[in-house]
């Protein structure tokens, strides 16, 4: 996740995530610069891994060990798992939101504070993380089950993704 941070503050100059925004928001030829499309797609690589959609088959074939994310709701139970599901869509929310408005579609962000605005980018940003959670959900489904060992072939190819957007950067002009 730092890393891709890391590229986004190359690719714009400052580490600040509204910067990448408004620098997706001038032009649409932005979206399709190869350094940005492989620092979204390690994006996306880290968020499934950071909420857990990646299935994950030990030699037991226990539940518990099914999914990572999932396997510390078993210690919790009636309200403090109430909490934890909600800490955990939260996490999912804000990755998700950070996916939709810095990388993919920062279009339909409130520009002023009056209440039409807002509203209107809080339906546009449900719509967003609607979408990117199909896209998930659809991944999550048809995605076969990895050994636990090959987590970190995963990882690893998350990085390599946001590596080579700064070599891109560089090498490329892109």
């Amino acid at each position: 996740m730092l890393f891709v941070v890391f590229t986004v503050a190359l690719l714009t100059g400052t580490d600040l995530p509204y910067a990448l925004a408004a620098t997706v928001r001038s032009g649409a030829g932005q979206v399709i610069r190869p350094a940005h499309l492989l620092a979204s797609a390690a994006l996306f690589m880290v968020i499934l891994h950071e909420t857990g959609r990646i299935p994950v088959e030990t030699h037991t074939g226990t539940n518990e060990f099914g999914m990572i994310e999932e396997a510390r709701s078993f210690e919790h139970s009636g309200p403090y798992f109430a909490l934890l599901k909600w800490g955990s869509e939260l996490k999912q929310l804000i990755l998700f939101t950070i996916l939709a408005d810095v990388f993919l579609a920062p279009w339909g962000l409130a520009s002023t504070q009056r209440a039409g605005d807002v509203l209107l980018a809080i339906v546009a940003l449900l719509a967003k993380a609607c979408a990117i959670g199909v896209v998930v959900a659809v991944i999550d489904n048809s995605f076969a089950k990895l050994r636990l060992f090959k987590i970190t072939e995963y990882a690893s190819a998350a990085f390599l993704l946001a590596v080579l957007g700064v070599f891109t950067l560089y090498l490329g002009g892109g």
